[in-house]
């Protein structure tokens, strides 16, 4: 039996949907990671869209016609086709009767934003995936009779051979990275608050606080702290 082609698609979140494409690959799998644009972090891909964002009349029907070009494209060389974040190839996730028709695999995977908060009817479009999957405490609270299939629960995939420990002795001042991409799902003024009160208590700590930095940049503060606060 062959192993399957899969299409991960259209976000590189946290560089998570990349990692497991690569984790695939390593299986054996063909898999692609497409985005719609590279964002600011600089997460990395197979095969960049590059939609337009400059707001003019014509960015919309250029961005359409890329996106359906795109799904002509992908049909007859994936068997899988693996979404991120809540969106698909094209818009209003129009595709997935077509995917569905065609056989295709389906899997909807959710990073945080796409299902915190968000009533059944928002994600009903969940009932036309063959797997959920979700990754983030907070989306693990989706009830079992909502409208998606049974999900399972995967923590954030990493590539393991991109990391080494780093090799660092604390100096006389407390480091602590803090690299929020969200400042208020992050609860980064938290992060602040406590930082600030430690220090003003006389303790030598210092906050370095991680934004807008290209993937490659933010790694090396990490690996320089001491001490990291992901999210509160």
């Amino acid at each position: 039996m062959s192993r399957p082609r899969v299409l991960h698609a259209p976000l590189n979140i946290a560089g998570g949907p990349g990692a497991i494409s690569k984790g695939l690959e390593a299986l054996g799998c063909k898999s692609t990671m497409l985005v719609f644009n590279e964002q600011p972090f600089e997460r990395g891909f197979d095969r960049n869209l590059r939609l337009r964002k400059t707001g003019s009349r014509l960015d919309l029907p250029l961005n359409l016609a890329r996106q359906f070009r795109t799904l002509a494209w992908a049909l007859p060389r994936y068997d899988v086709f693996h979404f991120h974040g809540g969106h698909t190839l094209v818009p209003d996730r129009v595709n997935l009767p077509l995917l569905r028709g065609l056989r295709k695999g389906v899997v909807f995977q959710s990073w945080g934003s796409d299902l915190r908060g968000r009533s059944a009817d928002e994600v009903r479009y969940l009932r036309g995936a063959d797997a959920v999957i979700v990754g983030s405490f907070l989306t693990r609270r989706l009830a079992p009779e909502g409208p998606w299939p049974a999900y399972e629960v995967v923590p954030p995939a990493i590539v393991l051979d991109e990391w080494a420990p780093a090799a660092s002795e604390p100096g006389e001042t407390l480091r602590v990275v803090h690299a929020p991409s969200k400042r208020a799902v992050k609860g980064s003024d938290s992060v602040i608050a406590a930082v600030e009160a430690v220090h003003a208590g006389g303790v030598p700590v210092e906050l370095d606080l991680v934004e807008g930095v290209p993937h490659g940049g933010a790694r090396k503060r990490l690996e320089a702290a001491d001490v990291i606060v992901d999210q509160l």
